[in-house]
């Protein structure tokens, strides 16, 4: 018996995996593994939250804090940060008046400090960039 040869056919891609388009891709690690809380005056009232840059969408939120001036380390591997890409980090305060004091710090860069004080609202947006370990 002979064997008929298949003639491969011009013009046409090996079938395989299609990229579809408007995927986002799958974020690599090293994620970023920690962030450092930092309270004082009523820490009851301070929250976070971790969003993409373009969709808003949020991708991580804090855990409620209650011991006064207190240093709290808090594992954001959940988050799956990516290094290379910026977020936003949008402090969040249930009184309407700011931080009092406490803070958040990411790789080494403190944020909604000094710049959220007594009166500042409710919300306070900064866009940070995840640093390569």
């Amino acid at each position: 018996k002979k064997k008929k040869k298949k003639k491969k056919k011009k013009g046409k891609k090996p079938k395989g995996r299609k990229k579809k388009k408007g995927r986002t891709p799958k974020r690599v690690g090293p994620f970023l593994k920690t962030v450092t809380i930092n309270t004082k005056v009523l820490p009851e009232k301070m929250s976070w939250k971790i969003l993409k840059q373009k969709s808003r969408k949020t991708l991580c939120k804090s855990r409620k804090y209650d011991k006064w001036y207190s240093t709290i380390k808090e594992n954001v591997k959940r988050c799956k940060l990516s290094p290379g890409v910026s977020y936003i980090l949008q402090c969040l305060d249930k009184f309407n008046s700011g931080w009092a004091g406490g803070s958040i710090t990411i790789q080494g860069v403190t944020y909604c400090g000094e710049s959220f004080k007594f009166r500042a609202g409710h919300k306070l947006e900064r866009v940070f960039r995840v640093k390569a370990s």
